[in-house]
């Protein structure tokens, strides 16, 4: 009993090495990506005060009404760089249970893609500081999900990027899903995001921060 719980320790101290050596290879590789999250960060207050107003809450359920108020005290006036390790956030919108569903989603994922391939969608961005349980692939175990899923999506239904040129995409989180199927795509679309004036702000400032062509990136503040 006592062997198991040293192994385990071990074990764990060597992943979360791993995963701080290739955290600090991100930041390094991604330093311009943080500076321009803070200065999309420094205008979160005033881009969503353009907005917050359309918040109308007839079309939307009192619970995510609600946490989008409580959520409002974390990102005002600006969210943090970090704003993934924030416990409210992460319960929402990432993934980081790791271990056996992990490796079962990377299975099937390597038997599409080769791991130079999975590499280059799935490498992380430095904004909102996730966390890379997969250092091989420097990744998150939430980019490797939101890519199982589209995997899944596109075997049952024969879809294929190639022959898609809109996304529109219910709930957006963070914006995670939207840049990964942009970098999957390697082309033009046009990818829509519907959400709460809070997290369309947070999209906007992330999309902005880790997208290569940021112009490009468009927060509708009025109808239609």
């Amino acid at each position: 009993m006592i062997g198991d719980y040293a192994a385990h320790a071990v074990t764990s101290l060597i992943d979360g090495y791993r995963e701080q050596k290739a955290w600090r290879s991100l930041v390094a590789k991604k330093r311009d990506q943080m500076r321009r999250f803070r200065i999309e960060a420094a205008n979160f207050a005033d881009t969503y005060q353009t907005v917050r107003g359309q918040l109308l809450k007839d079309f939307v359920v009192d619970h995510w009404f609600s946490w989008n108020r409580s959520l409002e005290d974390i990102l005002l006036p600006s969210p943090p760089e970090s704003f993934l390790t924030i416990k409210r956030i992460r319960k929402t919108m990432f993934v980081q249970s790791g271990g056996g569903q992990m490796r079962r989603q990377l299975c099937a994922l390597g038997e599409r893609w080769s791991e130079a391939e999975l590499r280059r969608h799935l490498e992380e961005d430095a904004p909102g500081h996730p966390r890379l349980k997969c250092p091989q692939l420097m990744t998150s175990h939430n980019s490797i999900h939101h890519l199982y899923h589209f995997h899944r999506f596109s075997n049952a239904t024969s879809a294929s990027l190639d022959n898609i040129d809109r996304v529109v995409e219910w709930g957006g989180g963070y914006g995670n899903l939207a840049k990964l199927l942009l970098r999957l795509a390697g082309r033009d679309l046009t990818y829509t995001i519907i959400d709460t004036p809070l997290f369309s702000c947070l999209q906007y400032v992330y999309l902005r921060s880790v997208l290569p062509e940021p112009d490009r990136v468009c927060l509708h503040s009025k109808p239609p």
